[in-house]
């Protein structure tokens, strides 16, 4: 597993929808274990788009996906993959989200509350040391946890499981500043409950409104119930 030249591989692609029906980038990753976590996170990084978020009251860049969200499913890919069956670990990335698929499910004896919990073994006891040794990994059945906690109060990362894969979904932070940019081209008036109905919390969506207007994207119209923001 840690030889150049290990037969498992890594496959990555961008596509430009949910249909896949376009390619915007892909790649093929071989080598040793280390050599593909390498590579596949060259790649990510490359398309991990960054933008401009409302974090509190303030306005500041986030990446799409969690750098550290993104490493610990790759390595859980990796590590816990079934290397017995044919397959390959399959990185997807959206304009809305990223999955990671992995050959081979989970052991019958655990379920995916005890995963989120940190109640976990390893497919793989002897890589999983040898990457902790390293530094790729800290304690056992961490991953999953640290996973979640990136995506505190802005969704969170779903999971799929059966006998033949490990299905990881993390959804994209930029999808709602992307629909919010669309939602600034069509239309002349935005309202609070414009922003409500693509995804932003009620205070969220109040708040957003409120630096839109201080930064002079918008002016408001009218008040209480009434009020509008007028697109400049």
């Amino acid at each position: 597993m840690l030889s150049d030249q290990f037969d498992a591989q890594v496959k990555a692609a961008l596509f430009q929808d949910e249909y896949k029906d376009l390619f915007l980038d892909r790649t093929e990753i071989d080598g040793s274990i280390l050599e593909q976590f390498e590579e596949v996170m060259t790649f990510i990084n490359g398309h991990n788009t960054k933008r401009s978020v409302i974090v509190g009251t303030k306005r500041e860049d986030s990446l799409a996906y969690p750098v550290v969200a993104v490493r610990e499913a790759i390595l859980n890919a990796l590590v816990h993959r079934d290397y017995s069956m044919n397959g390959t670990i399959l990185v997807s990335m959206y304009p809305d989200k990223m999955t990671i698929s992995s050959p081979g499910g989970l052991n019958e004896s655990y379920d995916l509350e005890d995963l989120k919990t940190g109640i976990s073994s390893t497919r793989n006891p002897g890589l999983a040391n040898i990457l902790y040794r390293l530094g790729y990994i800290e304690a056992y059945g961490t991953g999953i946890p640290r996973m979640m906690r990136q995506y505190l109060n802005r969704g969170e990362p779903t999971f799929k499981i059966s006998n033949a894969v490990f299905f990881v979904t993390l959804p994209s932070l930029l999808s709602e500043v992307d629909e919010l940019e669309a939602l600034l081209r069509a239309k002349e008036f935005i309202t609070r409950s414009d922003l409500e109905g693509i995804g932003y919390p009620r205070a969220s969506a109040l708040r957003e409104l409120n630096l839109l207007e201080e930064e002079g994207v918008v002016e408001k119209v009218g008040g209480g119930r009434s009020t509008r923001y007028r697109v400049l």
